[in-house]
């Protein structure tokens, strides 16, 4: 009986969570769908920093069509398709390995990219766009080139007929090395950037300091008495306020990547944990482990609606631009529907 109740209960919270995924993902497909048409519009508004987490939201849309279709079809309609078959079973796979993983790269990228900054600053002032596109390229393509051999080779083998063929079982010792590989060495480095940023933030936040400009007298005599021209105070005006406005915006950068990097630990942690513990003990695994297993696979759909909102928090203009749209779509619609009232 006990046992019977601990089914219904998990069945029922997978289910509601199934819903509030739905809810999630719609709306973080609106949110990263008008933040793309804004760059589509506005492209002078991509630069070296933000291209990287426009990428971002690039992937996170894949990853919610593809990947998101998937866990709300396992969870509202179980039995829509049929995973006996390889065209299924092949889909599955291939978005279950490859589309988390994207995003998992690129959240490296984006720590690789403050790595530079933080390292390379003079480099880091001629990076270019062209940079950031092909660095996420060459994330995708290293991860495409290791898991392509596993996809091919699982899907020649010959599996018992009527099997649920959504696991992978073709080479197992590959299989451990390229999930190291795309996923916990990815994760790792994440989770050690995390504190060495929040650290670098935190002395930076200290040695920030206002410019402090002494007021200029008619005879053209600064504050502290010493006679200097207007012209060369004025240069010093200048380069202080531009240096403590550069480090201000160092700063925010930094602050920027630290929200995404601390969403990306909060919702892969639980998920990359139960995952680890799944693998090492396949064939004693309980089904208590099983069900909390599939409750934290909700968590990184938040991240799919996250992303965009912390996007927007950050970039300013892009922001004035989305709610520039978002009023321009309001009033169109408020004009269709008065004119069918009417006509």
């Amino acid at each position: 009986m006990k046992a019977l109740v601990t089914t219904v209960t998990v069945h029922l919270t997978l289910t509601v969570l199934a819903y509030i995924s739905l809810v999630v993902q719609v709306a973080a497909f609106l949110i990263n769908a008008s933040i793309i048409l804004v760059y589509i519009r506005r492209p002078g508004l991509l630069k070296p920093f933000n291209v990287h987490f426009f990428i971002l939201l690039i992937e996170d849309v894949f990853c919610g069509i593809l990947l998101g279709s998937l866990q709300l079809q396992k969870h509202l309609l179980p039995g829509a398709i049929d995973f006996t078959t390889r065209a299924a079973c092949s889909y599955s796979k291939y978005t279950q390995w490859t589309a988390a993983s994207w995003m998992l790269l690129q959240h490296v990228v984006i720590c690789l990219d403050r790595w530079l900054a933080l390292l390379r600053p003079n480099w880091y002032r001629t990076k270019t766009i062209k940079f950031g596109v092909l660095a996420a390229v060459f994330a995708v393509t290293f991860q495409m080139t290791l898991y392509l051999p596993l996809f091919l080779t699982d899907y020649y083998i010959v599996k018992p007929a009527g099997m649920d063929c959504r696991i992978t079982w073709a080479l197992p010792n590959y299989q451990v090395f390229v999930r190291v590989v795309t996923m916990y060495i990815p994760q790792l480095i994440i989770f050690l950037s995390y504190p060495l940023f929040l650290f670098t933030l935190w002395f930076r936040h200290g040695r920030v300091q206002r410019p402090r400009i002494g007021p200029v007298g008619q005879s053209g005599e600064a504050s502290t008495g010493r006679p200097t021209g207007q012209a060369s105070v004025s240069r010093y005006s200048v380069s202080t306020i531009a240096a403590t406005k550069s480090k201000k915006q160092a700063s925010n950068q930094l602050r920027m990547v630290l929200w995404f990097v601390c969403l990306q630990i909060v919702c892969w942690l639980p998920v990359t944990v139960t995952t680890a513990l799944l693998i090492s003990a396949l064939e004693y695994r309980s089904p208590l482990a099983v069900d909390v297993f599939q409750i934290t696979e909700f968590l990184p759909v938040i991240l799919l609606l996250a992303d965009p909102v912390v996007f927007l928090v950050f970039l300013k203009d892009v922001r004035r631009e989305v709610t520039a749209q978002l009023g321009l779509a309001i009033r169109a619609v408020q004009s269709v529907a008065s004119h069918v009232a009417t006509g």
